[in-house]
């Protein structure tokens, strides 16, 4: 659970400063996806957007944000 608030942490202070960041897992796309998803709604993507852009993940498509 920590690390979960540590993601947060990490991508609220770059959202708050409008800093990019990169983030990616060694151990697979599950984890991953889920912080672009809460990225993306936070950004304000609706839900398909954020279904089609996981979906685009999961077939091993260049990800990009809507």
């Amino acid at each position: 659970m920590r690390a979960c608030v540590q993601v947060m942490e990490v991508l609220l202070a770059a959202a708050e400063r409008r800093h990019a960041v990169l983030f990616f897992c060694r151990a697979g796309k599950d984890r991953t996806g889920l912080v672009a998803a809460a990225v993306l709604a936070v950004a304000g993507a609706s839900e398909q957007q954020i279904i089609e852009d996981y979906a685009r993940c999961a077939w091993g498509w260049v990800c990009r944000c809507v």
